[in-house]
């Protein structure tokens, strides 16, 4: 009754529990679980061995049979049911290194739905085209366009980081869609 609706609201429906798939740029094994939380599927991904980048991450998500993105976040609540099960899957990497996901860094001087015209929500958009934008927690210090590269975003353990999409490797990723 009540208390598993209130249950599934806070922590999402497993879909599909945790299986074992392959992986086209590694010859690791990609853990993943399926959630539905409020309209919306999370495939939750961890590398048993091995990284990949944000590219990688990005056309996995777009080309495995999840067929989703990387994921967006469309509110605060969802941010914190994620940030949750990122926990809960042990899914973050060492130190501050954190969990890829589908924000990026849009074209300069663009203003994206987040536009409060300061540089640290400007320009960042979603890569599904998402438009439910709200106050991004950065961590401290962040972002700070390291090398003018870091143009991708990861949750890590204090909030989101930039990270370069090419070079920075991880072993999280997280797919979303409708």
């Amino acid at each position: 009754g009540l208390c598993k609706d209130f249950q599934k609201e806070q922590y999402g429906s497993v879909v599909r529990d945790t299986y074992e798939r392959d992986s086209q740029f590694t010859s690791s094994k990609i853990v993943s679980r399926v959630l539905l939380y409020k309209d919306r599927l999370y495939q939750f991904n961890k590398l048993t061995s091995g990284t990949l980048s944000w590219h990688q991450a990005k056309s996995d998500c777009e080309g495995s049979d999840f067929k989703g993105h990387l994921a967006s976040i469309p509110s605060y609540e969802a941010y914190d049911f994620i940030k949750k099960h990122i926990l809960v899957y042990n899914l973050g990497g060492e130190g501050k290194h954190g969990v890829m996901m589908g924000g990026y860094l849009g074209p300069k001087y663009v203003y994206g739905p987040w536009g409060d015209h300061n540089e640290k929500n400007a320009n960042w958009l979603w890569v599904d085209g998402s438009t439910n934008y709200w106050p991004i927690p950065w961590a401290p210090g962040q972002p700070d366009f390291f090398n003018s590269a870091e143009t991708a975003l990861e949750l890590g353990p204090v909030g989101f980081n930039d990270l370069d999409p090419q070079r920075a490797l991880r072993k999280s990723w997280i797919c979303s869609k409708n």
